[in-house]
C-alpha cells in the first residue's frame, strides 16, 4: 500500500486546516493510500527521527512526501536521504533565517504556555542544513 506523509509547518500540527483538507481529499479520491500526518516535534533531530522511523517501516519505494512550509524543509530532508518523491508547498528553504528573529519571543504551541524558541530549537534545525 503506497503511504503519503503529509509534513506540518513549524508551529502549526497535523491538526491544522489544510493538512484535514488534504487527508479528506485523499480518503474521498484515493483511499487506497495511507495516509500519515506525524505530529513533529520542534526539535528537528526528533523530528528527523520519527520521520526516518515512519519511512524505515515501509517500503521505501511506497512512500511519498508532502510539506508545507516547514515539514518542506524536512520533506526535502527525506527526499535526498532516500530518493523519494515530494511535494513542497511553499517550503522553508533558509528556516534559520526566518525563526532567527523570534528567538524568546514565539510561543510554541507544541510546548505549551511556558514554551518560547529557543536557541536549542533553532540550533537542531541549523544542523540539518547543508553546508555549502
Amino acid at each position: 500500500m503506497p503511504t503519503l506523509l503529509y509534513l506540518h509547518g513549524f508551529n502549526s500540527s497535523p491538526e491544522s486546516k489544510k493538512a484535514q483538507q488534504t487527508q479528506r481529499w485523499f480518503e474521498q479520491n484515493a483511499p487506497e493510500i495511507e495516509f500519515v500526518r506525524p505530529s513533529l516535534p520542534p526539535y528537528a533531530d526528533a523530528a528527523i527521527s520519527l520521520l526516518e522511523k515512519l519511512v524505515g517501516e515501509r517500503p521505501a519505494d511506497s512512500v511519498f512526501v508532502i510539506g508545507s512550509s516547514m515539514g518542506g524543509f524536512f520533506a526535502t530532508c527525506l527526499a535526498e536521504q532516500y530518493n523519494l518523491k515530494a511535494v513542497l508547498v511553499n517550503p522553508a528553504v533558509s528556516p534559520d533565517r526566518g525563526l532567527q528573529n523570534g528567538l524568546e519571543r514565539t510561543p510554541i504551541i507544541t510546548l505549551g504556555k511556558c514554551g518560547y524558541l529557543s536557541r536549542s530549537i533553532l540550533m537542531s534545525i541549523v544542523a540539518l542544513i547543508p553546508q555549502r
